[in-house]
């Protein structure tokens, strides 16, 4: 469990048991004491970031960070949903939605934690 976090608050947004979510606040907390810079920085960067990805996103374009990912577009095609209470269908139009496309390298890492964690908690239950 990383450090400004409680086992508690990470227990209670555990989807599955298997992880936690996490929300902006958490990750502006968590980048403020890995950098030493005050929290209200932190956050004002975070914003400019995300606007300006979102903004190149909006201008047609992708958005690389190196080692990390890509952000892009996704374009959802249209199609019939349906009320869950009634049975009523409904036309969903095409919409564009923005996606993260993961880079190899990081991936690879992210499985690599993934067996890790897996390993650790095989030996715990032993």
């Amino acid at each position: 469990m990383s450090e400004g976090i409680s086992q508690e608050q990470g227990s209670q947004n555990a989807p599955d048991g298997n992880g936690q979510v996490r929300n902006q606040n958490d990750i502006e907390t968590r980048a403020s004491e890995l950098t030493g810079v005050h929290k209200d920085t932190v956050k004002t960067v975070f914003n400019a970031v995300w606007d300006a990805i979102c903004e190149e996103l909006e201008n047609g374009n992708e958005v690389k960070l190196h080692g990390k990912g890509t952000f892009y577009l996704s374009r959802r095609s249209s199609r019939v949903g349906r009320n869950p209470l009634t049975g009523e269908e409904f036309d969903v139009p095409e919409r564009e939605a923005m996606a993260f496309r993961t880079s190899p390298a990081y991936a690879r890492r992210l499985r690599e934690r993934r067996k890790e964690l897996a390993k650790k908690n095989r030996d715990n239950k032993e």
